[in-house]
């Protein structure tokens, strides 16, 4: 009876508490993190009603509306990315389609993800999706393409001999790819070499319980080396060869202009305009000239190659451009949104040849400020194709023949007022994130001749700063009058980066000023602070990590990073489909003569933007993967050395690291710290030795010994101090024992790629 009625006397207890939704509005209010303590205090919880509220607390956090941190820190879940990749699990009597997350970590999520799309999609198909959070564990997910299914798409992966007379193995190259083993059957494995590429196609699957069998395409290769960036575009679906038809479409193009074309353009090739690229550049898609009148304020123009006049919506072109969504581009090759006779020939503003241009003149004062500006339909004639260096030189006063008469017609003026322009930079706080890359050196052979830090002076700022002025004056003429646009919108840091990044500023003695609304003259200041520090670079990348991804949207939101109003993308047409928009809604707002003016209404352009988006990320993941697999193959003859390294991440399974000024990166596994066990203080950020209280933060120096370069995954690993490798503990398998190749030195939760990718691909840059 005692404990009936004890029972009773708690239920009614727990109908005094706060309900989930109000607990889960609170904290969000309260920044996504609060004290357990501060929650009873809110809601004036003493008591019995304290202990309750634990419980409910508990299980809310089973449920996944909240997470439990350390300290009695209660937060909210992270939300899920930006987008993803859904497997339509149901159907609902009224049609609504439901799904799930195809990534089996989200999949433990209590997540309801309502489908939105007029696509031709049911309950089985997978798509890639925009996602937008409606409340804590309620989602909307609104496809933007369907997805092969895993089943069909074809198996790239590295093959294992596991004996004589016995079926060989293939891994998948793909981290995400399930399941992560299948088998060739025995009499198709004998001629191929252990540790070989292949392509494979899987079977009908017979027995649930088998491991699933695949059927040999072909041999790619003997090993990783050289297939860096064909396994990148494999893995993760780029486009990568054009129907025939596409190509015959785009032979059948005429070159150049009639004369009746060209006297409907504006003739501007009398001008001394020029293009300014790099030295390995084949497409050239953008040209500048500048003049300074006697009152100080500059005449530019900037001429972008007119890709609307060749490529039209809904032509066969038109619709693989679309698919590719933009170029995607690897250390050794490129894989581009349109075909190489448009790319590097007609649409390519090469010197000393008439192309077709869309302009814009633009006027700046003499504080930065653009006070006017006027598109046109033209024509150019390139006076000459000049490297970044060249115009580096000749600021520096070194001309050489082309500089020589080029410097007063045009690059004298166009120096000056790229330094008014910077100036107007710096007033209106734009954040200098300019962090150097990595640029791979591939040699006339395959081989990796160097990797460096890609240098980046005044001639790259110079295009860079004329760019930014072009695309908002894009973005302008379009919202003026309200025309349909493709915005470039990078958003503020979310209150969840905004905080992590606190945390670490204070680690090294920096405060970020308390403010209602972030802007970014806020962390312009920090900026300032940091320059000239020993850790400056490491605090610049973890004041990039804190930023959010740019992305394109026909809502115009602003651009935090480059504290801009209004920006959309107009000056690489070749190159980003987004561009191609921009430049149709252009043509057919100011109702210039010619071909390729818009034809689709404003209401589509959230999918266009969708897609692009997609298409972006899906680019950018494969840029990484091969650089990553490409690093690998350029230490994999350095292993056992030793290195200075920095501490550039802390997490529950060891450090991330840096070595020699960030060219290489990678991971300190646990179990490669030493032989003292290290704990994670997840609201420090630290580990602390168990024995003697070592402290390991962020931006620590330390010396490591480089003990693998594994080029499947794409990963270095490293241990902590001078080490000899030999005697590193190593974990076996059958295959060890029986004499075969050595496991990869690194536990299951350690060795997973995909994870660790996604746990560090906010290390990457981001892009504008």
């Amino acid at each position: 009876m005692n404990n009936h009625s004890d029972n009773s006397h708690e239920q009614e207890m727990m109908a005094e508490l706060p309900s989930t939704d109000d607990i889960v509005r609170y904290i969000d209010r309260s920044g996504g993190r609060v004290k357990r303590g501060t929650i009873a205090k809110h809601y004036k919880l003493k008591g019995l009603l304290r202990r309750l509220l634990r419980q409910k607390l508990n299980d809310m956090a089973k449920q996944g509306d909240i997470t439990l941190l350390g300290g009695n820190t209660i937060a909210l879940p992270k939300p899920l990315p930006s987008q993803l990749v859904l497997e339509i699990s149901h159907q609902e009597e009224d049609f609504t389609l439901l799904a799930r997350p195809v990534d089996p970590q989200l999949q433990a999520k209590h997540l309801k993800i309502f489908v939105e799309t007029s696509m031709d999609i049911g309950v089985g198909d997978l798509v890639e999706a925009r996602i937008t959070r409606v409340e804590n564990n309620n989602y909307i997910a609104h496809p933007t393409r369907k997805v092969q299914s895993e089943v069909d798409k074809p198996v790239l992966g590295a093959f294992t001999n596991l004996g004589k007379g016995l079926p060989g193995q293939v891994v998948p190259l793909d981290p995400d790819r399930l399941p992560r083993r299948f088998l060739v059957k025995a009499e198709a494995s004998t001629e191929i070499p252990d540790g070989a590429i292949v392509l494979a196609r899987p079977l009908p699957i017979t027995d649930r319980d088998a491991t699933p069998m695949v059927e040999l395409i072909e041999v790619v290769g003997d090993n990783v080396e050289g297939l860096e960036s064909l396994i990148a575009i494999h893995n993760f679906d780029i486009p990568h060869e054009f129907p025939h038809e596409v190509l015959d479409f785009t032979e059948s193009l005429p070159a150049g202009l009639t004369d009746a074309e060209l006297a409907e353009r504006e003739d501007l090739r009398k001008l001394p305009i020029v293009t300014i690229d790099g030295p390995d550049a084949r497409d050239f898609d953008d040209a500048v000239w500048v003049e300074e009148d006697k009152d100080g304020n500059f005449h530019v123009i900037v001429a972008i190659a007119d890709v609307a006049q060749y490529v039209q919506e809904g032509s066969i072109l038109d619709k693989e451009a679309f698919v590719r969504g933009n170029s995607t581009y690897f250390p050794d090759r490129v894989v581009p949104m349109l075909p190489e006779r448009l790319s590097n020939d007609l649409c390519s503003l090469r010197p000393n040849e008439d192309r077709p241009v869309l302009a814009v003149h633009m006027t700046i004062d003499k504080k930065g400020i653009l006070v006017k500006h006027k598109f046109t339909r033209a024509v150019i004639h390139s006076h000459a194709r000049l490297t970044y260096d060249q115009v580096m030189d000749a600021i520096n006063g070194k001309f050489d023949e082309l500089t020589k008469d080029l410097w007063p017609q045009n690059l004298e003026a166009a120096y000056k007022c790229y330094k008014i322009l910077l100036e107007a930079r710096i007033a209106r706080h734009a954040l200098d994130l300019d962090m150097p890359e990595n640029q791979i050196i591939i040699g006339i052979h395959g081989e990796i001749t160097s990797v460096v830090k890609r240098e980046r002076h005044d001639a790259h700022r110079l295009i860079e700063e004329l760019m930014i002025t072009a695309n908002v004056a894009a973005a302008e003429a379009l919202e003026s009058k309200k025309a349909p646009c493709i915005y470039r919108v990078h958003p503020a840091p979310s209150p969840e980066k905004l905080e992590n990044l606190k945390v670490i500023l204070k680690q090294h003695n920096l405060n970020l000023e308390k403010v209602i609304g972030l802007q970014p003259r806020h962390l312009s200041v920090l900026i300032n602070q940091i320059h000239g520090r020993p850790e400056e670079e490491l605090l610049m990348q973890t004041i990039l990590r804190s930023q959010q991804q740019a992305v394109y949207t026909p809502d115009n939101q602003g651009h935090f990073g480059l504290s801009l109003a209004k920006y959309a993308h107009f000056t690489s047409p070749i190159r980003r489909y987004s561009d191609l928009i921009v430049h149709r809604s252009l043509i057919k707002t100011f109702n210039f003569p010619g071909k390729g003016e818009l034809k689709t209404p404003a209401n589509k352009f959230g999918n266009l933007a969708e897609h692009i988006c997609v298409t972006e990320r899906r680019s950018q993941r494969a840029e990484w993967d091969a650089k990553d697999r490409l690093i690998a193959r350029y230490y994999k003859d350095k292993l056992g050395q030793n290195f200075d390294a920095t501490i550039v991440s802390v997490q529950k399974f060891g450090l991330f690291v840096t070595i020699e000024e960030g060219v290489g990166e990678g991971l300190i596994p646990m179990r490669f710290l030493g032989d003292e066990y290290f704990r994670f203080d997840e609201q420090k950020n630290i580990l602390v030795g168990s024995r003697t209280n070592c402290i390991l933060k962020l931006g620590d120096k330390v010396e490591v010994t480089l003990s693998d370069a594994d080029m499947i995954s794409g990963q270095l690993t490293f241990a902590l101090g001078k080490v000899d490798i030999k005697d590193l503990p190593q974990r076996t398998s059958s295959k060890d024992k029986k004499g075969g190749r050595p496991a990869r030195a690194a536990s299951r939760k350690e060795e997973k790629p995909a994870a660790l990718k996604r746990k560090h691909a906010k290390h990457k840059k981001k892009k504008k």
